[in-house]
C-alpha cells in the first residue's frame, strides 16, 4: 500500500525525551511483521531497556525470540504469543 511501510527496512523513533525505539526488520501494512529486531532503550531509569530479537506478527512479538534485558542481563527465550511470553526454553 502507498505510504505504508512493507517489506525490509529500518524504524527509528527519538520523539520522547527519554526513550527510543529502533528496529530493524520485516514490515506488513505498517506494522513490524516476520524477523526483526527491536531495541527499546530508556536513558533513564523509569523502565528497563530491553533488545528483543525474533518473530513479529502485526507489531508485536509472536512466535520464537530472545528478549535480553540490558541492565540486568536477564534472558527471555523462547515462544510469544501477541506480546505476551509464554514457553522458556532456556535455564536463564
Amino acid at each position: 500500500k502507498e505510504g505504508f511501510m512493507c517489506g525490509k527496512g529500518e524504524y527509528i523513533d527519538n520523539r520522547e525525551k527519554n526513550y527510543s525505539e529502533k528496529y530493524k526488520g520485516e514490515f506488513e501494512d505498517n506494522l513490524f511483521h516476520g524477523i526483526g529486531k527491536l531495541e527499546c532503550i530508556y536513558l533513564d531509569d523509569s523502565f528497563d531497556s530491553i533488545i528483543f530479537e525474533g518473530e513479529f506478527k502485526n507489531g508485536r512479538q509472536n512466535g520464537y525470540g530472545k528478549e535480553t534485558n540490558i541492565k540486568t542481563k536477564e534472558v527471555k527465550q523462547g515462544f510469544w504469543e501477541e506480546g505476551t511470553f509464554k514457553k522458556n526454553i532456556t535455564n536463564n
